[in-house]
């Protein structure tokens, strides 16, 4: 009976000991981690529930196993810095696959994003399916749009019209002509402006001319002593026709 008492007192003591020594030995553990690795539980996010996120090119990501770094990132792209997001919405469009994100950085309207990413950092490892509040990171390449081809070929034609419509101008000032540069020499009428001009040069006989020529007849025949029955006086009538172009033709009946 005694052996048995003092065996169980040495077992009491020693699971005491080991309940002591254990403690001490995760006391110290956790004393040696730094501080600022340190993140409490209360701040972890499941990963599913996160639906929408807003980066900052200014500011940095909460670390827990990881260095702090900027939240928005360039990895890439052949547009120039200049055009870089001050801030970047993302929305999320499913929990599976590859394009889970929707982002928007209020780019101009000549670059666009590339492949993006959003890094979190998972809480106790790289899969977790809680992340550290505050870890997630916007990683992206910026491009420039290309052009269309359309575009191209119509601004090509609107280029060539303008130059073209320069030219003619340029042209019509300098007195081009068909036969060339000729300031000196006028240009040929149409053959139905001659004809026209040469008509109006035209000029009927007038009226009393006819009659002086009608009394000389008559004093010719007074001369030569014709028969009065034969010496008729010859009437001179006079008719003014007015032709289809407007020109006076002058008819004499004898």
């Amino acid at each position: 009976m005694i052996f048995n008492g003092s065996n169980q007192t040495n077992s009491y003591f020693f699971t005491i000991f080991l309940q002591i020594w254990l403690l001490a030995v995760f006391t110290e553990a956790k004393n040696e981690r730094p501080e600022r690795l340190y993140v409490d539980r209360r701040d972890r996010i499941l990963r599913r529930d996160i639906q929408h996120i807003t980066l900052y090119a200014d500011q940095y990501t909460t670390g827990r196993r990881l260095e702090p770094a900027p939240q928005i990132q360039r990895i890439g792209g052949n547009a120039p810095g200049k055009y870089a997001p001050k801030e970047v919405h993302c929305y999320r469009l499913t929990t599976t696959g590859e394009n889970q994100w929707e982002c928007n950085g209020g780019l101009e309207a000549e670059v666009e994003f590339g492949a993006f990413k959003i890094s979190c950092e998972g809480y106790d490892y790289t899969e977790d399916p809680y992340i550290v509040a505050g870890s997630c990171g916007f990683l992206y390449e910026l491009n420039e749009k290309p052009i269309s081809v359309w575009v191209w070929i119509v601004g090509t034609f609107i280029v060539l019209w303008i130059i073209a419509i320069i030219f003619l101008c340029c042209l019509k000032k300098e007195g081009y002509t068909s036969l060339g540069f000729n300031k000196h020499r006028k240009p040929r009428r149409s053959t139905a402006y001659a004809t026209r001009s040469r008509s109006h040069r035209k000029r009927a006989p007038s009226i009393s001319s006819l009659e002086s020529a009608s009394t000389l007849n008559d004093e010719d025949a007074d001369d030569e002593d014709e028969p009065s029955s034969s010496k008729k006086s010859k009437k001179v009538a006079v008719q003014k026709k007015k032709r289809k172009n407007d020109h006076l033709q002058i008819v004499i009946n004898i």
